[in-house]
């Protein structure tokens, strides 16, 4: 016995219900815009900007020029100012430098009461 023909409302409420079905499961194109990307990377910049600011510039100004290329401050946080440095010999020659006056014109300069600069060798 022959299948009965389907109504056409039938056929198109099928077909609705399919793409329905195939937009719910189906795969989804990629987003590959760049925007939320760079909108992320400036939104991090702005926070380490606040973050390192002013403890950057003071200590690229009051730290020898030779020595300020060789080392970057990574944080300033609870009174600590982390600052990374190329390798030992770097280190070595801050800590002099450090213990020399620059620590305490960094105090002056970030008008901080007690200010305390960590040396961290790589990264």
């Amino acid at each position: 016995m022959p299948a009965a023909p389907e109504s056409p409302v039938r056929n198109a409420d099928t077909i609705v219900k399919l793409e329905r079905l195939r937009n719910f499961r189906g795969r989804r194109e990629r987003d590959t815009a760049i925007a939320p990307i760079v909108n992320a990377f400036e939104r991090e910049l702005s926070r380490q900007e606040r973050s390192i600011g002013s403890a950057g510039r003071a200590w690229e100004s009051l730290v020898p020029a030779e020595l300020a290329a060789r080392s970057r401050v990574v944080s300033n946080s609870r009174g600590t100012l982390l600052v990374s440095v190329d390798d030992p010999a770097t280190s070595f020659e801050l800590d002099r430098a450090l213990r020399g006056g620059v620590e305490a014109a960094l105090r002056a300069a970030l008008r901080a009461g007690s200010l305390r600069v960590r040396l961290r060798v790589g990264a």
